[in-house]
């Protein structure tokens, strides 16, 4: 199996990538970044702390992993920081790519650069891989000059060329114009959007997928990755007001020279896709189809948390007897509920197999013990014949209770689509929560303590 290894995989790119490879166990992951891990699932990859700007440290990491290539995201891509802290810039966006770059010869790894539209002066876009660059800003220079460093290298290199990337994190924590329109036109804010600059949005998605195809295919040369829909700056917030159906009164029209930018942008870029679509086999998805990715996305993350104090959502499912259960069986007696991701798994195992050894503290306590996951009821009839279970396991097969109770992931590890999250609630007598805890990694289990208190008090 082929190692990877991301630079910046707290950002945008980095996270999706991720994500990707997370539920496509083709590759290992190394993912990297500067300061501690935000992506919220720790397991199935490894993370190890790397500032590219620590050449030590970078050939420590790489020395110790030994990737087959790097796909690097980290960069400092705000055009008009760059323009004002250049010498930022230039480390990050060249000095940290010859670094790297020096190792990748060394050690023969795969090089996936990821570069941008801004190489390009604006003046006769959308551009080809084999179009004459002219960067307008700093930004654009680092960029370029890292492109010339990479083209000069003897190691398997692929540039990736960008524009305008959107998305959303699962903590919705970093804004891009599509968030940033979005949160304006909801809250009523007037906004004024240039409309003599035209591009090609990149979904992140996207964008990370291309990045796995380049590794996949062991490519070399440059690539275009962008989204395949040409339009305005202002067309695509108004196509974004008409999505969620919001009010485009808001929206003024105004011209990029207006701005007084540091930086200067180009007017009209966009990048021709045919060579990445086929030699790739990139296929990125519409503006609007993007849109709706983001869309559910953002329920998925703003989706309201049960929590004490809330009324349990009631269910009626199939027990691993094959009984009908309903959380209106257990009305006067307190419930103890612990969604699990997968059966006979090693932490799951631990999880209900805690609960069994503390069965008679809970049924001392008056307190129903259900467990529940995804897994059909005939596997967890054997699950609870060989692990001697004393309590209901639940099959949510139909996924239905696991979204109800917001324990729920909509993509697991090894590419499984919709599997409870681990978690615990108790319920009281008259069906209200009394305690809530949905657990951010799979690898940690419920806090058994604290559920004891709540049930003693």
């Amino acid at each position: 199996m082929k190692t990877i290894l991301v630079t910046g995989s707290n950002g945008l790119l980095g996270q999706k990538i991720t994500s990707r490879l997370l539920s496509d166990k083709q590759f290992h992951l190394v993912a990297t970044a500067k300061g501690m891990n935000r992506f919220p699932l720790k397991e199935g990859y490894t993370y190890a702390e790397m500032d590219i700007l620590d050449p030590a440290r970078v050939l420590s990491v790489i020395e110790q992993y030994k990737p087959d290539a790097i796909i690097h995201t980290a960069a400092m891509t705000n055009a008009d920081t760059c323009e004002t802290e250049k010498e930022q810039a230039y480390q990050l966006n060249v000095e940290a790519v010859k670094t790297m770059l020096s190792l990748c010869e060394k050690y023969h790894i795969q090089f996936v650069h990821l570069s941008t539209d801004f190489i390009f002066d604006g003046a006769n876009g959308p551009y080809d891989e084999m179009a004459a660059p002219n960067p307008l800003s700093y930004y654009g220079n680092t960029k370029l000059e890292a492109e010339e460093v990479i083209k000069s290298s003897t190691c398997r290199w692929v540039i990736l060329r960008t524009v305008l990337v959107y998305g959303i994190l699962d903590d919705m924590s970093r804004s891009n114009i599509v968030l940033w329109a979005k949160n304006a036109l909801e809250t009523k804010t007037p906004i004024s959007v240039v409309d003599d600059q035209w591009r090609t949005p990149t979904l992140a998605e996207d964008l990370a997928d291309c990045c796995l195809l380049a590794v996949e295919k062991d490519v070399r040369g440059v690539y275009n990755a962008c989204g395949k829909d040409m339009m305005r700056i202002v067309e695509l917030v108004y196509r974004i007001a008409d999505f969620w159906d919001l009010d485009k009164s808001f929206i003024t029209e105004i011209s990029s020279a207006s701005l007084n930018q540091p930086a200067k942008r180009p007017v009209r870029t966009g990048l021709i896709l045919d060579k990445a679509i086929a030699e790739l086999g990139y296929d990125p998805h519409s503006f609007e189809e993007g849109l709706a990715v983001l869309d559910q996305q953002i329920i998925n993350n703003t989706h309201m948390a049960l929590k004490a104090g809330d009324r349990a959502p009631d269910f009626k499912l199939f027990s691993s007897e094959l009984k009908e259960v309903t959380l209106g069986d257990f009305k006067g007696k307190k419930v103890v509920l612990q969604f699990f991701p997968m059966a006979f798994t090693g932490v799951c195992t631990t999880q209900l197999c805690t609960m069994r050894d503390s069965f008679g503290f809970y049924q001392g306590m008056n307190a129903e013990v259900l467990a529940l996951s995804v897994d059909s009821p005939f596997t967890l009839a054997k699950f609870k014949e060989e692990q001697f279970y004393q309590f209901p396991l639940l099959s949510d097969f139909n996924k239905e209770i696991s979204q109800a109770y917001d324990a729920f992931y909509e993509e697991f590890a090894y590419n499984l689509k919709g599997v409870s999250k681990r978690a615990a609630f108790v319920i009281d007598e008259e069906g209200k929560i009394i305690y809530a805890e949905v657990l951010a990694s799979a690898g940690d289990l419920p806090d058994f303590d604290a559920i004891k208190k709540i049930l003693e008090a």
